[in-house]
């Protein structure tokens, strides 16, 4: 976890870096591009259509804030387990490429490195076995715990609604997407077939400077007493990056 903590702390420094640069290279830019950060910023062009169509209800849907048509994006995020195995709480680093072919379409690869922890519930039947080792052998229980170590999947994604919202006072620009995936888990025991689906918004805090919030649902197979066992493991993915 020290390690875990040291690279985030590290990571936010160099985000901040950047968001005050790209804050300062704004701001020497045409003043009146800022008229354009708004909610309504599409509004005075309806009086010019209606003259058009006076009898006709007008309306303007502004295109996205940032083409990713052909675009790339390398990303680093922080996953955490809310549900799956019961004798765990699983973390996670992850980094993730994402080549996009449309503004609606992308394929990826993600990686994820995993730190495992006893939870309160694999704690006590550790104790509990180890205890009943000592005093009553033949009613000894430990269980025999299989945990995720890393991954690796391949994924599409479709983006397929956009849109803004006011934050303090700051326009935030924002894509809804669906992703699925297919790829591999390796676990204590034996490696296994990883299936992804998820859900999420992708946003910008500048044009080339992004963030995600997913929530994931991954579906392997852990290995207990040499038998394998249907997990069902959800997880939910902040990160951010730089698209180029």
């Amino acid at each position: 976890m020290k390690i875990i903590k040291a690279y985030f702390l590290s990571l936010f420094f160099v985000f901040v870096f950047l968001f005050i640069n790209s804050q300062a290279l704004a701001e020497t830019k045409n003043p009146l591009l800022n008229d354009l950060n708004t909610l309504g910023e599409n509004k005075f062009l309806i009086p010019y259509i209606k003259k058009t169509s006076t009898s006709s209800e007008v309306s303007v849907i502004q295109n996205r804030f940032y083409s990713r048509d052909t675009k790339q994006e390398l990303l680093t995020g922080f996953t955490y387990t809310t549900s799956g195995p019961a004798y765990f709480n699983t973390t996670g680093v992850s980094m993730l490429y994402k080549y996009y072919v449309s503004s609606k379409i992308s394929v990826g690869i993600n990686y994820s490195y995993f730190v495992n922890s006893l939870s309160p519930a694999g704690a006590q039947v550790i104790k509990d076995g180890r205890s009943k080792l000592k005093n009553d052998p033949d009613f000894a229980f430990i269980p025999d715990l299989d945990f995720p170590k890393f991954s690796y999947t391949a994924t599409a994604s479709w983006y397929p609604s956009y849109g803004k919202f006011n934050l303090f006072n700051k326009i935030m620009y924002f894509d809804l997407f669906l992703s699925s995936g297919v790829g591999q888990i390796i676990l204590k025991h034996k490696p296994s077939q990883l299936f992804l689906l998820s859900l999420g918004s992708s946003f910008w805090f500048t044009k080339k400077w992004t963030g995600r919030m997913e929530l994931q649902s991954k579906l392997y197979k852990e290995t207990w007493y040499q038998e394998k066992h249907n997990i069902v493991a959800t997880q939910v993915m902040f990160s951010t990056g730089y698209m180029f």
